[in-house]
């Protein structure tokens, strides 16, 4: 095929100023849909309707020719097509975001996201390490537009429009009130589905169209006032089994340190690599600690989700952290309760405050005191990120500062995904992992080991050891499954990280609570549990309650059940994976028949829609109130 003929072909086609905008509005089009087809829909029952297609197809070009009817007010075609591709541009661009957002965080870019987003560095360097040649196929059609309509190819591109000002501005105007009031009509209220399903059926620009409207404030309040009945909670809460018994108040009025170690998995405990432990300092704490060796992560790769899964005891939205979404919400909180019982309740991060919105959402957690990277002397600095080491030798005195008895939620960084911010490392021998995103990963794992136990150097010699419960624990798995270096990745779990079944090991997060002063005999549980369990189990040993935690006290209930994201779950030696809605035996990885199966699948739906539904209708607000 002769190329060059073929552009000049398309090159006479689109001399027409109407046409260039009709092709430009075509090539928008097929991005969206051929996005749309690669998103996977969740529930395998799903699938597309001949109304659905229809709003698909009308909604979507509906809002292209909506974006493209500005170009009616250029005076000169040159900026008419100048203006047509950057719209085209910034299409695609959103697609890549957006695609490589998915592969390493499983959801897509909210509205939310987007607004209270800070993660610069970190979050391109993350989205970087899963960036696929393939991504350039939604930018292949910018060049060769931009040749078509260059200058040189288009004699008349500065020709005049005869389209007077003012009927541009009708015309601009009509099209916008015509053409948005009845496809939002169409589609607000329809915001219960899962977020891939929300995407594929309406389509990129027509789903943040949507979730802005349904972001409005009156929408808000709206949506409040729709779902005031909350029967459904006070059931939930109703039904929730309360335990009391084993170690109930052995740990009464001390102090509470709750330590957050970033991307910390279980499989690194006690595991070595050429000869050398990979975290001796977690080691020793771990053999004088109460071990939990079965909790899992509950979140996909997403900090401000463990944090909410261990400070409120709740479950975390499905596409947005709670800290964004619902940052004003009054929550009955781990944090409050202890506020309660007298405690001075402080949180430390070495990142700046306004990352993940947390100055915003910390009060009304109940955290009074927040010192994050502004307190901090920045004089160890990894690739823009303080140091875990000056960060918990720092954070020192600020603990020194809290009144007795105290609780510190103390989030560690310098582990973060992609592993890569120690610029060298030469503590520990990698080998053969070299340079691979698990080689990284043991280096940083490694250095911040080391950093927790110069912490807790630090706080024996200041005395801060000899009262102080410590409660450890990963805040998420460190990997996601579209590395690079998958291969490596496989023969470190030694598992396919790409199977569903045995990835979910992966998502084991060490949690171990430990009481310096040898308060309570170490030893190893072995009851599955999730990372909403870990303030139920550490508010029975300090002798408090909150009885609207989610979570359980994993020492005295004996229910081996674990809710992950998206109504995916583990009981007993069962695993339930939703996207495929596929029961497997854990211990076989073998597909496998329950007989309650809708049951437990309903159960834990539910409880996710009560979570869920705690959010939106803000409902401690009024308990706490009164």
């Amino acid at each position: 095929m002769d190329i060059k003929k073929l552009l000049n072909k398309l090159i006479a086609i689109n001399y027409d100023r109407h046409k260039i905008v009709l092709t430009i509005a075509l090539i928008s089009f097929l991005k969206i849909v051929f996005f749309s087809i690669g998103i996977k829909a969740p529930e395998t029952d799903w699938d597309w309707r001949l109304l659905t297609i229809v709003i698909f197809i009308v909604s979507n070009l509906s809002i292209i020719f909506v974006l493209l009817t500005p170009t009616l007010l250029f005076k000169t075609r040159k900026k008419q097509i100048i203006y047509s591709i950057l719209i085209n541009f910034s299409l695609s661009f959103i697609i890549i975001a957006n695609r490589l957002y998915n592969q390493f965080f499983h959801s897509y870019i909210s509205l939310d996201t987007v607004s209270h987003s800070t993660e610069g560095l970190s979050m391109f360097q993350a989205l970087y390490s899963t960036i696929r040649l393939g991504e350039i196929f939604w930018l292949l059609d910018i060049p060769i537009l931009i040749y078509i309509f260059s200058k040189q190819h288009y004699n008349e591109i500065n020709e005049k429009s005869k389209v007077s000002p003012p009927m541009k501005a009708v015309i601009v105007i009509s099209v916008t009130i015509l053409l948005w009031t009845p496809i939002m009509s169409i589609y607000t209220g329809n915001l219960e589905h899962h977020q891939n399903i929300q995407l594929k059926e309406s389509g990129l620009f027509m789903y943040y169209a949507k979730e802005a409207a349904t972001s409005a404030p009156l929408v808000e309040e709206r949506q409040k006032e729709d779902i005031r009945n909350v029967q459904q909670i006070e059931q939930w809460f109703a039904n929730k089994a309360i335990s009391e018994g084993r170690l109930t108040a052995e740990m009464e009025n001390k102090n509470l340190i709750v330590l957050q170690v970033e991307a910390l998995q279980e499989i690194v405990i006690n595991k070595e690599i050429n000869g050398q432990e990979i975290t001796p300092n977690l080691n020793e704490i771990f053999n004088e600690s109460i071990y939990f060796e079965n909790v899992y992560d509950q979140v996909e790769m997403a900090t401000a989700d463990a944090e909410v899964l261990v400070n409120l005891s709740q479950y975390p939205l499905d596409n947005v952290s709670v800290y964004m979404r619902y940052p004003d919400n009054k929550f009955h909180s781990w944090p409050h309760a202890l506020k309660k019982e007298g405690y001075e309740t402080a949180a430390l991060h070495g990142h700046y405050g306004d990352f993940y919105n947390r100055d915003e959402a910390y009060p009304n957690i109940g955290f009074e005191k927040f010192f994050s990277r502004e307190h901090y002397k920045e004089d160890e600095m990894h690739n823009d990120l303080l140091g875990d080491k000056t960060f918990l030798e720092q954070s020192v005195p600020y603990l020194e500062e809290l009144e007795n008895p105290f609780n510190a939620f103390i989030i560690t960084l310098t582990s973060h995904h992609p592993f890569n911010y120690l610029e060298s490392y030469d503590e520990i021998n990698v080998d053969p992992y070299k340079d691979t995103i698990v080689g990284d990963y043991i280096e940083s794992i490694h250095y911040t080991d080391a950093a927790i136990g110069k912490f807790y150097d630090e706080m024996e010699e200041k005395g801060l050891l000899e009262d102080t419960l410590i409660a450890i624990y990963g805040d998420h798995a460190a990997f996601n499954y579209n590395e690079r270096d998958y291969e490596e990745l496989n023969d470190f779990f030694s598992v396919n990280i790409h199977d569903p079944v045995e990835r979910v090991g992966i998502h084991k997060v060490p949690f171990m609570i430990h009481d310096p002063s040898g308060g309570l005999n170490s030893k190893v549980i072995d009851e599955q549990a999730g990372m909403i369990d870990i303030m139920p189990t550490v508010g029975n040993l300090l002798g408090i309650e909150n009885p609207y935690a989610m979570g359980r006290d994993i020492l005295n209930t004996g229910e081996d059940e674990v809710i992950l994201k998206e109504g995916s779950f583990i009981k007993d030696d069962i695993y339930y994976y939703s996207k495929t809605r596929t029961f497997y035996d854990l211990e076989t990885g073998k597909e496998v028949e329950v007989e309650n199966d809708e049951e437990l699948i309903a159960q834990a739906e539910d409880t996710l829609d009560v979570s869920n539904l705690i959010y939106k209708t803000d409902y401690f607000r009024d308990i706490l109130d009164n």
